[in-house]
């Protein structure tokens, strides 16, 4: 699976090893060499995307991509207008600063960055991967990942957040919430295979094309 668009296959199995230490900051919710410029990618010209106004949280197998997962499931809460409950800063995976859900610009696509998203990907791989062993378990180094606080990652799935007190690897802390769902609170949640995929995509160094 690439970052514009791909396949990888649903049945692979999540790999082990260390995972190296993280780069940057990480709020809520990335390492190839990012392209030139501002973070955008060459050719962003959204030529692989389908219309906005026809994409799906799941859309069909040969269209999926690194970049449909990180805007249908991430950039509520890495957009310039959200605010986090503990008031810090996010990592922006979208540009746009009109965001409201996912989709809804035309050119969301042209508004991620891409630079940031690859620099952040080992903590997406930790905080999106499925259970590896048990319905406890994640893979190894998540749990002693660089400029990550003690216990951030304890357990998988915790991204994206549920909404939902309690859950997600929050505890009693409020999580970040999705005011664009229907009931103002809780995240939509990708598929194992959506997560599988996108964890292979961190596995084999972030590709663009």
């Amino acid at each position: 699976m690439n970052f514009k668009l791909g396949l990888v296959g649903i049945g692979r199995k999540l790999e082990t090893g260390t995972i190296s230490a993280m780069v940057g900051m990480l709020a809520a919710c990335g390492g190839s060499t990012p392209p030139d410029g501002d973070g955008t990618p060459p050719d962003a010209a959204q030529q692989d995307a389908p219309d906005s106004g026809t994409v799906s949280f799941v859309p069909d197998e040969a269209s999926f991509s690194a970049a449909y997962f990180v805007e249908a499931y991430c950039s509520g809460c890495h957009q310039p207008s959200f605010v986090a409950p503990n008031g810090g800063p996010v990592a922006l995976f979208s540009n746009d600063p009109a965001w409201q859900e996912p989709f809804q610009n035309p050119n969301w696509f042209q508004m991620l960055n891409y630079a940031a998203i690859s620099g952040l990907s080992d903590a997406i791989l930790c905080g999106v991967s499925p259970p590896v062993t048990g319905l406890d378990d994640i893979p190894p180094g998540c749990t002693t990942l660089a400029d990550v606080p003690p216990g951030f990652f304890t357990q998988p799935e915790k991204f994206p957040p549920l909404g939902v007190v309690s859950s997600g690897g929050y505890g009693t802390q409020p999580p970040p919430v999705c005011a664009f769902s229907a009931d103002g609170h809780t995240c939509p949640q990708p598929s194992d295979s959506e997560r599988l995929r996108m964890v292979a995509w961190v596995r084999a160094g972030n590709p663009y094309q």
